[in-house]
């Protein structure tokens, strides 16, 4: 079971699972127009913690993507 944060962040990565997304376009897009205005950082934290549970990687450019085996 996720967070809503984390599932915002997980559907969004979904839209297209074979690319890289940074951080930064993650916290814009995921949650909406609202919640990037309240915390430009917020999905920082939810990364990471997908990362340690191998949900998602990263690449050199530290920018974020579904593993394939959740896609």
């Amino acid at each position: 079971m996720y967070s809503q944060d984390e599932q915002a962040v997980l559907d969004y990565l979904k839209t297209c699972p074979h690319a890289f997304f940074s951080a930064r376009e993650v916290c814009r897009r995921a949650g909406g127009k609202q919640r990037w205005d309240e915390n430009r950082h917020w999905a920082l934290p939810v990364l990471e913690h997908l990362e340690k549970m191998k949900r998602v990687e990263t690449d050199a450019t530290n920018h974020y993507r579904l593993l394939p085996e959740n896609w």
